[in-house]
This record gives structure tokens, sequence and C-alpha cells, in this order.
């Protein structure tokens, strides 16, 4: 199962979690297996990386797999 973090749903980085969470709830799964950081400019990119996002992301998959 794959999902996306798009910057349009998130303002800094504590708005991560919730919204992954909602994901999760609404896909109905446990874990994404894929989680991907959707459409990457420059300055998206430089946006996600000053919100932590790549790090966040990774935990939260990190900490859904191993439950």
């Amino acid at each position: 199962m794959t999902d996306k973090l798009t910057m349009a749903y998130f303002k800094k980085q504590e708005d991560i979690r919730p919204f992954f969470e909602s994901q999760l709830k609404a896909c109905g799964v446990d874990y994404f297996d894929f989680y991907l950081m959707y459409a990457q400019t420059k300055d998206i990119f430089e946006y996600f990386k000053k919100c932590n996002a790549y790090e966040t992301a990774l935990e939260l998959k990190e900490e859904k797999t191993k439950e």
C-alpha cells in the first residue's frame, strides 16, 4: 500500500503525524509500504526539509512496521 505526503496538508512538523494517522485510518491499514513525498520541486523540497518531513515520515514508517 502506498500513500503520499503533500505540502498542502502540513504547515509544520507537528502536523505530519496526525495527517499520516488519518491516512492510515482512511485506508483501513496499519502501515504503508511506501510513503511518497509528493510533487517535489526545488521550493517544495526546501519546505519539506525545513519541516523535517523526510525524517518524520521515515520515523512513522519504522514505527508502524515494528508494531
